[in-house]
C-alpha cells in the first residue's frame, strides 16, 4: 500500500511519492538521524511474497552497496520493514534522459561517463542488464549549463525483478528497445551485454529512436537479434560517420564488440569531434519503441523514479468560444485541379453541383474529372516517451516468442510514428497486430479485398503481413463517385492497391483498377509511404521516390510528365518522411522540410505561390519529423446555370512537427493553422498551445495532432471531426476521451486514431468510413467509437 505523507518507515520520514511500478513505489524522505533527503524504494509486498525473494533482496543489496562511483547513485541503508523490503539512495536534482536534449558532444560526456561507472562494476562482477535512457540521470552545472555528472540508476533491480518474477529457463530481464540479442535468446547478460545496450541508449539520444522499433515487442526483438544494424546515417545524414562505431558495438556477436564500455566510449567521441558532428541539437532519448498495437508499453522491472526531477505539467489549451461556418464548402468543382490550366492530356472537366460535404474531384485528365482530390499521409519516425522493462520469457527458438506479461509503469507513454491509421474520401485503414485492416467506400478496390463491395467493418487486406505504414487517399469524379487508393508498407516493401488511372498503384500500368495489394516497383528497404490525387510517393533507404500524377510537378524531378513505377526525387538528403496531396508533395529530408509541386496557397512555405517542379526547402524549421498535406476547393456557380462554366478556387494547407512544436502554413479559411485566426500564412507559423507534438494530420480545413500522448484538433467540424459537436475552432482543443494516442489522420470530415491500442474514428460517415458497421449520414458520430478489429 502507498506510504501517505508523514508516513515513517524504518527511520524515514516520508515527504512526497516520486514513482510507482510493478516493483513497488519510490519516495521522497527524509532520513531523520542525518537530517538529509534521500530516495527509498519500497518493495512491493506481491513481489516479495515469492519464496527466497528476502534472501536474494539482501544478497543484491550488499553487492550494490558496495559499489562506490561517482556515476552510480549511491545506495545508503537496506532492510525489511513489516514484511516489505526496502532500500534508500542518494537523492540527485537532475533529469533522465527521456527529459533532456542534448548536443552529440554532450551524448559524448554522458556515454564516456556511463561507461567507466558500468566497467567499474563489471570489475567487481556486477552487470546492470538495463540500461537504457530512463535509467541514466544527468546534472548541470547552475552557472555554465554544461552537463556536470551522467549517474546510472537501478544497479541489481533488473536480476531482482527476474528472479522475483521469472520461473524456468531461458528467462529474459530487461527492455526490449535497449537489449543485446543473446539475452533476448535467453542467455545471461554479460558486461558485453551492458555495452550493446549503452550503444542503442547512445544510438537513440543521437538519431531520435533506437536502431531497432516496431509495433510489437517480438518484432523488435526479432530485430535485435536476425537484422542488420540499421545505419545510423539512413535517420542523421550528418551523423553516418558514425556508423563503423555503431556497427561494431551492436554486433550480434558478443565477442565482435569493443572489449570495454570506455573503449566504445573513446570511439564514440572521437568520431563526434569530427567537425561533421559540431553544433547539431538534437532530441534525445524521448524514443523508445513504439507502443504496441495491443496497447501496452511494457512493464518496467522496477519503477523509474524522478530522482529529484519535477514531474512536467501541461496546461490544455483553453477551450475556443469561437465559431464558424458548417465548414469549407467543397462543392469541389475545381477544374484540372488547382490553377485551371490542365497539364495532362484527357476528357476535360464536367462539372457538378454539389452538396456541402461532397469531396474533391479528379485530377484532370481522368475520365468524368471536376477538380482535384485531397488526401492524408501520416508521421514517420518513432518520437517521445519511455518504455519501461518488460518481463519476457523466450520459449526455444526466436520464432516461438511468447509474451507472458507486459504492463507499464512509466506514466509517460511512447509513441508511435508511423502512420498506424489513415483515413480520407470515404475509406479507412488501420494496422492491428501487423496486418493491414480497411474499410468504408471499396469504389475502385481500395479495401483490397479482390471487390468492389463496400464495408462499414475493418476487413483485412490479404497478402500484406508485417506492415509498419499505412495512407489513404482519391478523389472524386464528376459523377460523385469516389476514386481511392491505399498504400503501405510491408516487411520492408512497398504496397499499393485501388483506383490506378495515372499509375499511382506503381506496378508500370496505368487505367484499370486494381483490387488486389500489388507490389510497387523494386522498392527495398521502404519506410513511409503516402499516396493522395492520383500520386503516390515513399522513401526506400535515405531516398524519396515518386509515381503517378505529375501535371503541377509534384513527382519533384522537374518536369510534368506522369509516370507509372517509382521515380527518385533528386535534390534531397536522407529522407525520413514524405506527404502527397493536391497536387503538391512534401519531404523531410536530413531534418529540414522541403516541399514541391502546386502552390496556390502557400503550401510551398517559401513565402511565394509560385509553383516548383523539384524541391524547395522551407524555412524557419529545424529537427522536422513528421509533415502532412491537405485541402479542399470551393466552386460557386455562373449565373447561366451551366455547370462547366462554374468557377472554382483551391486551398491547400500544409503542417510539420519540429522539435517538438507543430506547425502550419497554406490555407487558413476555418483556422486549420491553429494560431487563433483565419488568416493565410505562406510561412510555417506556430501551433498555440500544442508541445510535445509527435504527430500531425492535416486536410479539408482540419488539422488533428498527437501532442504529449493526447489528440488535439483544430479547424472545421461541419462532421464533427473535431470529436465534439459546434462549430469550427481556431486553437486546438483536446479529443478529450483518447489517451495514450500514438497515431492520428484526418481527412473529408471524418478522423481516427490509434488510442490505447485501439482504432478510434468519428466523424463523416457516409460510407462506413467510422467502421462500427453503420452508414449514412444520420450515422456520423461527434464522438470517438471504437472498432472492434
Amino acid at each position: 500500500m502507498p506510504l501517505s505523507p508523514g508516513t515513517h518507515i524504518a527511520g524515514y520520514r516520508v515527504i512526497s511519492q516520486l514513482g510507482a511500478g510493478g516493483m513497488g513505489e519510490v519516495y521522497l524522505v527524509e532520513n531523520l538521524q542525518l537530517e538529509r533527503r534521500e530516495a527509498l524504494k519500497v518493495i512491493s509486498t506481491a513481489v516479495s511474497a515469492q519464496p527466497g525473494f528476502n534472501q536474494r533482496f539482501t544478497n543484491e543489496a550488499k553487492t550494490t552497496a558496495k559499489l562506490d562511483h561517482r556515476s552510480i547513485i549511491t545506495i545508503h541503508q537496506y532492510g525489511i520493514e513489516d514484511g516489505s523490503p526496502w532500500f534508500s539512495m542518494s537523492y540527485v536534482e537532475g533529469k533522465d534522459l527521456t527529459e533532456e536534449r542534448l548536443k552529440p558532444a554532450e551524448v559524448s560526456t554522458v556515454v564516456t561517463q556511463v561507461a567507466d561507472a558500468l566497467d567499474y562494476a563489471h570489475r567487481h562482477q556486477v552487470v546492470h542488464r538495463d540500461i537504457k535512457p530512463a535509467n541514466i540521470l544527468v546534472t548541470r552545472d547552475p552557472a555554465s549549463g554544461t552537463i556536470d555528472r551522467a549517474l546510472v540508476l537501478d544497479f541489481g533491480i533488473a536480476k531482482l525483478a527476474g528472479s522475483a518474477n521469472l520461473t524456468g529457463t531461458h528467462s529474459f530481464i530487461g527492455t526490449v528497445a535497449f537489449s543485446a540479442p543473446e539475452t533476448l535468446e535467453g542467455a545471461d547478460a554479460t558486461a558485453r551485454s551492458d555495452q550493446y545496450s549503452l550503444a542503442c541508449t547512445a544510438y537513440a539520444l543521437l538519431a531520435g529512436q533506437p536502431p531497432f522499433v516496431g509495433q510489437s515487442e517480438p518484432s523488435v526483438m526479432l530485430g535485435h537479434i536476425q537484422r542488420p544494424v540499421p545505419h545510423i546515417g539512413q535517420l542523421r545524414g550528418d551523423l553516418a560517420h558514425l556508423d563503423p562505431v555503431f556497427q561494431r558495438a551492436l554486433a550480434k556477436d558478443p565477442a565482435a564488440r569493443y572489449p570495454d564500455c570506455r573503449s566504445f566510449a573513446a570511439a564514440l567521441k572521437s568520431a563526434i569531434e569530427s567537425p561533421s558532428a559540431q553544433g547539431n541539437t538534437i532530441a534525445a532519448a524521448p524514443v523508445p519503441p513504439p507502443t504496441l498495437v495491443g496497447g501496452s508499453t511494457g512493464a518496467p522491472s522496477a519503477p523509474q523514479p524522478p530522482y529529484g526531477r519535477p514531474y512536467g505539467q501541461y496546461t490544455p489549451p483553453p477551450q475556443p468560444t469561437m465559431t464558424g461556418p458548417s465548414g469549407p464548402q467543397p462543392l469541389m468543382n475545381h477544374p484540372s485541379g488547382p490553377g485551371a490550366t490542365a497539364n495532362i492530356s484527357g476528357p476535360q472537366p464536367l462539372y457538378s453541383s454539389q452538396p456541402h460535404g461532397a469531396m474533391p474531384h479528379a485530377p484532370a485528365g481522368h475520365p468524368g474529372a471536376t477538380g482535384t482530390p485531397p488526401k492524408k499521409k501520416r508521421t514517420g519516425l518513432i518520437i517521445a516517451g519511455v518504455l519501461g522493462a518488460v518481463l519476457i520469457v523466450v520459449i526455444g527458438a526466436i520464432t516461438g516468442l511468447v509474451l507472458l506479461s507486459s504492463t507499464a509503469d512509466d506514466p509517460e507513454k511512447a509513441t508511435v510514428a508511423q502512420p498506424l491509421v489513415s483515413t480520407n474520401f470515404g475509406t479507412s485503414c488501420a494496422i492491428v497486430n501487423e496486418a493491414v485492416n480497411c474499410w468504408g467506400d471499396n469504389t475502385t478496390g481500395q479495401l483490397g479485398d479482390g471487390t468492389t463491395t463496400p464495408h462499414s467493418r475493418p476487413a483485412t487486406v490479404g497478402g500484406v503481413t508485417d506492415a509498419t505504414s499505412v495512407s489513404v487517399g482519391g478523389y472524386l469524379t464528376g459523377e460523385n463517385k469516389y476514386v481511392g487508393t491505399a498504400c503501405a508498407v510491408a516487411a520492408g516493401e512497398a504496397w499499393c492497391w485501388g483506383n490506378n488511372h495515372y499509375g499511382e498503384v506503381g506496378n508500370g500500368s496505368d487505367g484499370n483498377t486494381v483490387e488486389t495489394a500489388t507490389k510497387v516497383g523494386t522498392l527495398s528497404d521502404v519506410k513511409a509511404i503516402t499516396t493522395g490525387w492520383g500520386t503516390s510517393c515513399a522513401v526506400a533507404g535515405t531516398d524519396a521516390y515518386c509515381w503517378g500524377n505529375n501535371e503541377y510537378g509534384q513527382l519533384g524531378t522537374g518536369g510534368t510528365e506522369a509516370v507509372s513505377v517509382p521515380a527518385k526525387v533528386p535534390g534531397l538528403g536522407v529522407v525520413t518522411e514524405i506527404t502527397t496531396a493536391y497536387g503538391t508533395t512534401c519531404a523531410v529530408s536530413d531534418g529540414s522540410a522541403f516541399c514541391w509541386g502546386n502552390n496556390d496557397s502557400g503550401q510551398i512555405g517559401d513565402g511565394s505561390t509560385t509553383e516548383r517542379s523539384a524541391p524547395v526547402k522551407v524555412g524557419g524549421l529545424g529537427e522536422v519529423t513528421d509533415i502532412s498535406l491537405g485541402g479542399y476547393h470551393e466552386s460557386a456557380p455562373d449565373d447561366d446555370n451551366d455547370p462547366s462554366t462554374n468557377t472554382s478556387t483551391y486551398f491547400q494547407t500544409a503542417c510539420a512537427i519540429a522539435g517538438g512544436d507543430a506547425y502550419c502554413w497554406g490555407a487558413n479559411a476555418y483556422g486549420q493553422i491553429g494560431n487563433g485566426t483565419a488568416e493565410p500564412r505562406k510561412t510555417p507559423t506556430k501551433v498555440n498551445d500544442i508541445s510535445k507534438a509527435s504527430a500531425i494530420s492535416t486536410d479539408w480545413g482540419t488539422t488533428c495532432a498527437v501532442a504529449d500522448g493526447k489528440a488535439w484538433c483544430w479547424g472545421d467540424n461541419d462532421r464533427s471531426q473535431l470529436g465534439s459537436s459546434g462549430g469550427s475552432v481556431k486553437i486546438p482543443r483536446e479529443v478529450s476521451s483518447l489517451t495514450d494516442v500514438t497515431s492520428i489522420s484526418t481527412g473529408n470530415g471524418t478522423s481516427c486514431a490509434m488510442a490505447s491500442g485501439s482504432v478510434w474514428c468519428w466523424g463523416f460517415n457516409n460510407d462506413g468510413q467510422i467502421g462500427d458497421g453503420s452508414s449514412g449520414d444520420s450515422a456520423n458520430r461527434t464522438t470517438p467509437t471504437k472498432l472492434t478489429i
